[in-house]
């Protein structure tokens, strides 16, 4: 199976692969199905693939954030107009593991070895995220962020608000407030030493995270 799952291929009203080996992918769980007959289970989870730079191979990009998870593959499926991505995952039977199924988009920490993950509109953002905005915006004049238009929204937010860029997604300031405030306060409630709060020169005040 994971060798199989390694090659899906999208076609037009479903998905398969090489060998004529059927993926019906339903919510998310999906199957593997051999002459009409389930053979092996999927885990599968909705993948947020940001806005690409031209030339990006969107397929080698879903591919890599959805590895990048312990998931074995991403796979396009077509709805309407528009691609949906999904990560794929194999498993041993017809129960899912949901509690792995979540990690944070700006730095692919999952779940399971997350403190804490703020769930914003289209991600999660974490409190390694966290720790490293704090240590980006020290000391900041955090006016100049970029509120460009073509460039891809806060993926917490989903607005072109003032923001901070990664690789392939994007968080603004205003998503970083609400995650340094719940992990605070999740911290605090739990015994934890409070996060510092970054030195800002302009924009946010330091009041207003936390």
């Amino acid at each position: 199976m994971w060798a199989r799952a390694a090659h899906l291929h999208a076609r037009v009203a479903g998905a398969r692969v090489a060998d004529g080996i059927e993926v019906k992918l339903a919510g998310s769980q999906g199957g593997v199905f051999e002459n009409g007959e389930q053979t092996d289970w999927l885990d599968v989870l909705p993948l947020t693939v940001p806005a690409l730079p031209p030339g990006v191979n969107a397929l080698l990009a879903a591919g890599v954030l959805a590895r990048d998870q312990g998931y074995l593959a991403a796979f396009p499926v077509e709805e309407g107009d528009a691609i949906a991505w999904y990560a794929l995952r194999t498993r041993l039977g017809p129960t899912p593991d949901l509690a792995r199924d979540v990690w944070c988009t700006l730095t692919g920490q999952p779940k399971s070895r997350a403190y804490y993950l703020a769930k914003g509109k289209e991600g999660y953002l974490g409190d390694a995220a966290v720790d490293q905005l704090i240590d980006m915006l020290d000391g900041e004049d955090v006016t100049r962020f970029s509120t460009d238009e073509h460039l891809p929204p806060c993926f917490m937010t989903g607005v072109r608000e003032p923001r901070l860029y990664a690789s392939l997604t994007a968080v603004s300031l205003r998503a970083f407030a609400f995650a340094f405030q719940q992990i605070n306060e999740h911290r605090v409630k739990n015994g934890f030493e409070a996060l510092r709060k970054p030195t800002m020169v302009r924009g946010i005040s330091p009041n207003a995270i936390g």
